[in-house]
């Protein structure tokens, strides 16, 4: 899809537009189908409407789809027994939306330790649910989880440019905010870096990186070091 101009874009879907789902069935061929690809999916574009500062389900002012990820393919992280004020400082973030506190997003003991990480990337326009679905079935015999906040929260604080390159989401961190479900992510606005929240249920970007983690896997240790 073309991007004209530099304005962040929320994509709104009216009931005609919408594509057939199987929302059980997280990797059907008809649920989701590259830009391009289909005759029903260009059919099917949704409309565009300026949003300021909103990269979920958009087009990122200056956000170009690299052609690779630069942490390349899988990474660690560590999260350490720190609090979410103490993680969101040490991000050093330009801003960051004042709904993310510990009480809507905790940093819980089982977010603590190493980590596999991991970007997702289906260079395809989706929603939360089907995301978080292709994630969790990726790998049955080591499989990922989506990133909590306190991942996503590492990642910025060790990779601080990562967000300038593509919109980066946690969808295992879900909370409601003004009734409506929010997750957090890390991006953008021309150099600042963000730490901002958007809708679960809004249609996500291709543009898009889902972070995910498993446990790094630790050896049994030999007979000869017993």
């Amino acid at each position: 899809m073309a991007i004209l101009d530099k304005t962040p874009y929320l994509l709104v879907y009216s009931p005609s537009e919408l594509i057939p789902r199987h929302s059980a069935i997280c990797h059907s061929a008809d649920l989701l189908t590259p830009v391009g690809a289909s005759p029903l999916w260009q059919t099917s574009l949704p409309r565009r409407r300026p949003l300021a500062g909103h990269p979920a389900g958009v087009a990122l002012d200056g956000h170009a789809a690299p052609t690779a990820d630069p942490l390349g393919g899988i990474f660690r992280l560590t999260v350490d027994a720190r609090s979410l004020k103490e993680m969101i400082a040490a991000g050093g973030y330009d801003w960051t939306n004042s709904d993310i506190t510990p009480e809507r997003f905790p940093i819980t003991v089982n977010q603590l330790g190493d980590w596999e990480a991991k970007y997702f990337h289906f260079n395809l326009n989706l929603e939360s649910p089907d995301a978080k679905c292709r994630i969790e079935t990726a790998d049955s015999a080591k499989p990922w989880q989506a990133a909590h906040i306190g991942h996503l929260l590492a990642l910025g604080a060790n990779h601080p440019d990562e967000q300038r390159t593509f919109p980066i989401i946690a969808l295992g961190s879900v909370a409601k905010v003004s009734g409506r479900r929010r997750v957090p992510y890390l991006g953008r606005l021309g150099s600042d870096r963000n730490l901002r929240l958007d809708w679960w249920g809004i249609g996500w970007f291709r543009s898009c990186r889902f972070l995910a983690v498993r446990k790094v896997s630790v050896a049994p240790a030999s007979e000869d070091a017993a």
